[in-house]
């Protein structure tokens, strides 16, 4: 990690503004809860932006190799929220597992979506989310590996 923040990491990225999106077809959310992203939810996405989030050897538009970037609002929400509101948020305890009080929109932890990221082979992930997935899980069989 220090090499890449020392001289950055250049690569094609596919980019969902799952946000924008989210808003402007009505389906919002405070990206400071868990909120979900289903895989069809970022194929919808996808669609409404031009791109076919298939991996390429399925016809879609992702080469092995690609970036995912997923804008899911957290950091937009943040800069609305007030400084009182922003250190309780910044000071609130974390733990792992379902009784975290934290709470994060992101990916969701669905087969679907586990089978999507595995058959794309992308080279790194990323989001404005402190979680790229939704955070806490709700998945039992993932609870049950905490």
């Amino acid at each position: 990690m220090h090499h890449w923040a020392e001289h950055g990491i250049v690569g094609r990225a596919l980019f969902l503004d799952f946000y924008s999106y989210s808003q402007a077809s009505g389906k919002t959310y405070d990206p400071w809860t868990y909120h979900p992203f289903t895989y069809a939810d970022l194929k919808a996405c996808g669609e409404e932006q031009g791109i076919d989030i298939r991996p390429e050897s399925q016809g879609g538009d992702v080469k092995p190799g690609d970036l995912l970037l997923v804008r899911g609002g957290w950091t937009d929400a943040y800069h609305k929220k007030t400084p009182e509101q922003r250190e309780i948020g910044a000071k609130r305890k974390h733990s792992m597992g379902p009784d975290d009080p934290s709470r994060y929109a992101g990916l969701s932890q669905e087969e679907t979506m586990v089978d999507w990221l595995h058959d794309c082979y992308f080279s790194a992930v990323g989001g404005d989310m402190p979680s790229f997935e939704a955070w806490p899980t709700h998945e039992s069989r993932l609870r049950s590996l905490n």
